[in-house]
């Protein structure tokens, strides 16, 4: 299920990723190092067109810069 800007998302679809393992923009989680969640306000307001959706209907991902910079 697509919860954001379909503008948006039509353009990741085809911007390529030219680090391994590649692919494109629209294949993997936007990921923000801040508390506050641009995109989500958006999806809650269904500012700008974006369809609203229960926070049910959403997952977040979360984690710290120390976690993923261990992982690299």
């Amino acid at each position: 299920m697509s919860i954001g800007n379909p503008e948006l998302i039509d353009k990741r679809s085809s911007h390529p990723v030219p680090l391994p393992p590649g692919g494109f923009l629209n294949d993997y989680v936007p990921f923000y190092f801040t508390p506050f969640l641009p995109m989500l306000r958006n999806i809650h307001t269904a500012w700008g067109g974006i369809q609203r959706r229960p926070n049910e209907d959403i997952v977040i991902l979360v984690s710290s810069l120390h976690h993923v910079a261990e992982r690299r």
